[in-house]
């Protein structure tokens, strides 16, 4: 059974808000953002509406976005989960330095 048969899509986002410590960034296969929570928004600066939608590329440093961005991808879909570590963009422009893991 997935998760969202087991929790209501409202409920879901309340237990994902509470994580305010963590960003937790939901995205389908091809690295768009389809759920952003409070301490995503907390940590990064955006909020989810402003996120919904946007390729996940969003967060990452000019430089090279799009090759990380793919070989994250690339390595989750091949391995079932995918993990990285690296310098992420704040809204107003800084940089925090962020450990990202994807869950079976």
């Amino acid at each position: 059974m997935n998760t969202a048969s087991r929790f209501p899509a409202e409920r879901l986002q309340q237990v994902l808000d509470s994580a305010v410590d963590t960003g937790i960034i939901r995205l389908d296969v091809n690295g768009t953002i389809t759920g952003w929570s409070k301490g995503a928004e907390a940590l990064l600066g955006w909020s989810q509406d402003e996120m919904l939608g946007e390729t996940l590329v969003a967060i990452f440093p000019p430089e090279g976005a799009a090759a990380l961005l793919g070989a994250e991808l690339a390595y989750a879909r091949s391995k079932g989960k995918g993990s990285g570590e690296g310098w992420r963009l704040q809204k107003g422009g800084g940089r925090i330095w962020a450990v990202g893991e994807t869950p079976r």
